[in-house]
């Protein structure tokens, strides 16, 4: 207020109450005061000569800082379009000159209690906030992990013996991170292996049950050939697979498309299994055909074959 009277008059019986006031003789002094300091309550009156009551109300409600800062209107003009444009910009209550303190004390009061349930709202809402930057911080170690995860374990390299077969493959995540994966080999001359196969879902789960996926299969053949089962075929090796797995991912209500493909040159054969995957195109220079006729995925019936 740029009357100090008014001002005196309205701080003394804050300060009684315990409080402690600052006082701006204009609007910009007041301003000013709000860019360096923090208040719980802010009393305005309308006209001053340097920054009227407005442009307060229009700072503090354009200010990240102070926009729910409760603010009382206190003027002597009595215009209705006044009034409306105080409470437009954002003032939450208005009062007539001469004030009557007894009705700005229990007003001041009903503010301490709004101020506080507001400060524990900010509290709460402070605790959600950073427990949600705590949560994508995780999420952001979890998916730079699992991009590893896919390159490196889901994806890998095509090995240099590929049964004398030239294999190239690309794939790309849709979402950044998916349950895709491939995997090349060649255990015997002339011959190669190729699986690849796509886990319902995306992101790191996703990637991390292709992975044991690719493992499995892993262990089968270290079990066939430990076993010195010689040949074995694609058919064995992917019931075998299924039959471990199916139950796991019944269990994890996940399934897994896959398809197996061996192309041996001794046989000039093409020998396909397909759980659920998209069909394989083969390309010659005159005509092309889809091979495989599509099963169900893993995962789904347990007496599959």
């Amino acid at each position: 207020d740029d009357e100090a009277i008014v001002r005196a008059t309205l701080s003394h019986p804050l300060e009684a109450m315990g409080h402690a006031t600052f006082q701006a003789p204009s609007g910009n002094d007041a301003i000013e005061m709000l860019k360096h300091e923090e208040f719980d309550l802010v009393m305005v009156d309308i006209e001053m000569y340097d920054g009227d009551g407005f442009a307060v109300l229009q700072y503090l409600r354009e200010n990240p800082r102070t926009r729910w800062m409760p603010v009382i209107v206190i003027s002597g003009h009595l215009a209705e379009d006044l009034v409306a444009k105080a409470l437009e910009l954002g003032a939450d209550d208005y009062m007539y000159k001469p004030v009557h303190l007894g009705f700005l004390k229990y007003k001041v009061r009903n503010f301490e209690r709004a101020i506080a349930l507001q400060r524990q709202n900010l509290r709460l809402l402070h605790n959600v906030t950073e427990k949600n930057r705590e949560l994508e911080e995780r999420k952001q170690i979890e998916y730079e992990y699992s991009k590893r995860i896919q390159k490196t374990l889901l994806y890998g390299t095509i090995p240099a013996n590929t049964g004398n077969v030239d294999v190239a493959c690309m794939s790309r995540a849709s979402h950044g991170i998916n349950g895709d994966f491939i995997k090349v080999h060649s255990l015997w001359p002339d011959t190669v292996d190729i699986m690849v196969g796509d886990v319902m879902g995306k992101g790191p789960l996703a990637a991390i049950l292709a992975t044991d996926v690719k493992l499995v299969v892993q262990r089968q053949f270290t079990n066939y050939l430990s076993h010195n089962r010689g040949r074995f075929s694609v058919a064995e090796l992917v019931n075998d697979v299924h039959r471990y797995l199916t139950p796991k991912l019944i269990e994890l209500e996940s399934f897994v498309t896959l398809v197996y493909l061996r192309i041996d040159r001794t046989q000039n054969r093409l020998t396909v299994v397909n759980c659920g995957h998209p069909s394989i195109w083969v390309l010659h220079p005159d005509r092309q055909a889809t091979v495989g006729t599509p099963g169900l995925p893993l995962g789904i019936l347990t007496d599959e074959i």
